[in-house]
């Protein structure tokens, strides 16, 4: 089940970064909360989950390749690849903030995902 969530979440990543959706004149580029545009907050969301896909990779025996500390590396690596990329697409431009919502994104994704395990290990401690 989460495989098939991850390479969902996945595509909906590359469809957001390789159709012409968002233009110059769209709402969301007008449109702010607490003087945060609306389209940086969704960058911030999109990248939300990185991190505890971890949980699906850490499944697969790749070594030492993808602890915690590379997935999350990776992750940040995905959001300025996706911002790049984004550069050679005639209808689509780059932008530097852009980037650094996509990044904050799995910042903010590592610290849930640290709360999440510290919780998750307190409590099985607390059942034994």
């Amino acid at each position: 089940m989460l495989k098939k969530v991850f390479f969902i979440y996945i595509l909906i990543v590359f469809l957001l970064i390789l159709l012409p959706i968002n233009g110059k004149e769209s709402k969301i580029n007008h449109t702010y909360i607490l003087k945060v545009r609306l389209d940086y907050i969704f960058h911030v969301l999109l990248f939300l989950p990185w991190m505890f896909f971890y949980l699906f990779i850490k499944q697969f025996n790749f070594g030492n390749y993808f602890n915690r500390f590379n997935w999350f590396i990776l992750g940040l690596v995905f959001c300025i690849f996706a911002e790049f990329l984004q550069y050679y697409i005639p209808y689509r431009s780059f932008n530097l903030k852009d980037m650094a919502a996509n990044c904050l994104g799995v910042v903010v994704s590592l610290i849930m995902f640290i709360l999440y395990t510290q919780i998750k290990n307190n409590s099985e401690a607390v059942d034994n």
